[in-house]
């Protein structure tokens, strides 16, 4: 027997498609209030501290290896920024406190009303012959929104050169000013950029850490606040601690902040349209993004244009796997799209033909064949196939 939750109450009502449209009008009704709540906490003080918040969650889950409970956290943040980019804001500095720990449960009770809702409409779309994998696949659609790009970040730059490069003279730097060289060498250097930043500000923050430790041994000696302020103040080298903790605190405050200069060193005169590039407006983007499986600008362009020497980075998790999705959008024509899809699936079948004949080898081995199908026998093409130890592999790249 099912428990009594939303899913067993969905069970129940499987065979009623009356019922499953009203459960389907109000788990919509539901998911527009919520959005709508998340959207109404959201302002232009508050957005930049909450993506600098959201930000060092990340960095630090990240700096924790696998030692961290899973949760959904990762996707939540994604919509969080989603929504935040429908927000105008005019300044990087964090002002109003994100009220996060709302904003996140909040986005908990999303996620479920969305499986519940995928579940529903899988029950709808059923043409009699129901399938229950028909419910899986409603999830695993939610899922892949909210999961990102499934490889590793040296697999994506990898990818881009094989994928782009020929095209990067042609189409690539006449749409956005960089090419595909000069793109991976951008993100390659905010890689570096936001961990020295880290570290930076780590050693200018740590003198007065231990000021503070000798104030806290100090204190049970020290009668009252003058006296203490005093012998604070007569410490050898408190003031420069001080000074530097404070340039620290900026610093990582600053952690998601970029400009064309901090790049020059890496892309000269091409710093600016690099930016620009990968860049939104805050504000006039994501105007249509209500649910966690709506398109969201950030994937392609993961930095906000506050000025034209200020861009908030909303991204730093998947950041660098912006350019497979920034890169596709300079493809405008027919012929170019045909084009790229046909060097994407010549890379993929090299892909796996590597990663097969690196993991199994082969006694035989054919690329791009074509084998009669169907009634009528008509022939399609198939990607791979190849035999070991008179077993046959046969291989689609996706």
């Amino acid at each position: 027997m099912r428990a009594n939750t939303m899913v067993g109450f969905i069970d129940q009502i499987k065979d009623d498609p009356s019922q499953l449209q009203v459960a389907l009008e109000r788990f919509n009704a539901k998911l527009k209030e919520l959005v709508a709540s998340i959207e109404s906490d959201l302002n232009p003080q508050n957005v930049p501290s909450l993506i600098a918040v959201l930000g060092a969650k990340e960095i630090e889950r990240i700096s924790r290896g696998v030692d961290f409970e899973i949760s959904n956290f990762a996707g939540h943040a994604d919509f969080l920024r989603g929504l935040s980019a429908k927000v105008k804001i005019e300044t990087w500095k964090p002002i109003g406190e994100p009220k996060l720990e709302s904003l996140l449960e909040r986005c908990e009770q999303i996620w479920e009303l969305m499986m519940c809702r995928e579940i529903v409409l899988s029950f709808l779309r059923d043409d009699g012959s129901r399938d229950e994998r028909r419910i899986e696949a409603g999830m695993m659609c939610l899922l892949d929104a909210v999961q990102g790009d499934l490889c590793y970040i040296e697999d994506s730059d990898e990818r881009v050169k094989n994928l782009f490069t020929i095209f990067s003279d042609e189409i690539i730097e006449p749409s956005l000013g960089v090419g595909v060289k000069e793109v991976l060498a951008g993100f390659h250097a905010i890689r570096e950029l936001v961990p020295a930043r880290l570290e930076r500000s780590a050693e200018l923050i740590a003198p007065l850490l231990e000021h503070h430790e000798l104030f806290k041994q100090k204190s049970p000696e020290i009668e009252d606040e003058e006296e203490m302020r005093r012998f604070v103040h007569s410490q050898p080298g408190f003031h420069e601690a001080a000074k530097n903790a404070s340039d620290g605190y900026m610093m990582r405050h600053r952690l998601q902040v970029f400009s064309p200069s901090d790049l020059t060193a890496t892309l000269g005169a091409k710093a600016n349209a690099f930016l620009d590039a990968f860049s939104f407006t805050p504000g006039d983007a994501n105007l249509a993004f209500e649910t966690p499986l709506d398109p969201s600008v950030i994937r392609a362009r993961p930095f906000g244009r506050i000025d034209d020497e200020t861009y908030l980075l909303f991204n730093p998790r998947n950041c660098f796997f912006s350019p497979v999705h920034r890169l596709t959008e300079c493809f405008k024509s027919d012929r170019h799209r045909r084009r790229l899809t046909k060097r994407r699936d010549k890379e993929l079948e090299d892909l796996a033909d590597r990663l097969f004949d690196g993991i199994a080898g082969s006694d035989q081995k054919l690329r791009s064949y074509y084998i009669p199908v169907g009634d009528s026998g008509k022939f399609a093409e198939r990607d791979l196939l190849f035999v070991k130890e008179r077993v046959a592999y046969v291989v689609e790249s996706k």
